[in-house]
């Protein structure tokens, strides 16, 4: 079984976007410890998944597996990465993302994301927040083996040197 992915930069740095549906149900933690750390490289992973007309849920891991919360200027780029993969798989330039329950109003033009983070996504409405833009390049798209192979390493301590088992 293998999970697609896209591999985003922006701000500097590498981004995986899982789509919710391709990942058949694997934890986010998992993904991002695995794909992150030792299978592609990246700064973060980020899943999305389509909610119809909520918009999209948008979650976000460090490499490590722990949570990105959101965070109008930390978190643009993971918005941004969010935004550009929502626009290229469903066709949405406008995208609505929820974060953590906070609602961020997008527009993608071209490779640039316009982000803006908003309300709470149990208000009435979007209320417009602190805004900016994002220069999102796409790097890689690929499908991945999941799980990922396991590789046994022997490193002996005296020299460096590395063998697998």
């Amino acid at each position: 079984m293998g999970i697609r992915f896209t591999k985003l930069h922006s701000s500097g740095q590498g981004y995986l976007v899982v789509n919710a549906v391709d990942s058949r149900g694997e934890d986010g933690k998992d993904l991002a410890l695995a794909l992150c750390g030792n299978v592609i490289g990246g700064a973060g992973l980020i899943t999305i998944r389509n909610e119809g007309l909520i918009g999209f849920r948008v979650e976000c891991f460090q490499p490590d597996g722990s949570p990105v919360w959101p965070d109008p200027v930390a978190g643009g780029p993971f918005v941004a990465c969010a935004a550009y993969a929502v626009r290229d798989r469903y066709g949405s330039r406008e995208p609505v993302l929820v974060w953590q329950k906070v609602r961020h109003l997008t527009e993608v033009q071209g490779d640039t994301v316009r982000v803006t983070a908003g309300s709470s996504a149990a208000g009435a409405g979007a209320t417009a927040g602190h805004s900016r833009s994002y220069f999102v390049v796409p790097v890689l798209e690929g499908v991945v083996a999941w799980p990922p192979p396991r590789l046994d390493l022997e490193i002996d301590t005296a020299t460096g040197h590395r063998s697998t088992q």
